[in-house]
């Protein structure tokens, strides 16, 4: 064995958006009972996809986590950074991330790859670090 060299697999899913999915006993609760951590990202062009981001935050936090035990990473990332003309509240963003204790916001964009692994790579290794079954 080679001492300092570890390797983790982290499996990342991706839950529909709609809000079908959403209601309790649906099909998210199965990813949140599972979890270790949650990204919810929003369209940075559309003030909609905030709002309804706030409502899959809540429900990841009430729903993810045992009552006794910390609670589990929650990324947000605001998608479609690369857009030009786009104008949103950065300061409501930060400050949604204060109030619920967030582990931060990052602007991405998946059309040129923008902050997306380093966004990613936040989550994971929050995950990994806040969790001593991990030991990667």
């Amino acid at each position: 064995m080679v001492e300092g060299i570890f390797w983790c697999v982290v499996q990342v899913w991706d839950v529909p958006g709609n809000e079908r999915f959403r209601r309790p006993g649906g099909l998210t609760a199965v990813y949140y009972r599972h979890s270790h951590g949650a990204m919810v990202t929003t369209d940075l062009a559309r003030r909609q996809t905030f709002l309804a981001a706030q409502a899959w935050v809540a429900d990841y936090l009430a729903s993810s986590d045992p009552p006794d035990s910390q609670p589990h990473p929650v990324l947000l990332v605001g998608n479609k950074a690369d857009l030009q003309n786009i104008t949103f509240n950065r300061e409501e963003y930060n400050a949604f991330v204060e109030e619920h204790n967030l582990l931060g916001f990052f602007e991405v964009s998946a059309r040129d790859n923008t902050n997306v692994s380093v966004a990613m790579r936040s989550l994971v290794d929050s995950v990994l670090g806040s969790n001593p079954v991990f030991q990667c």
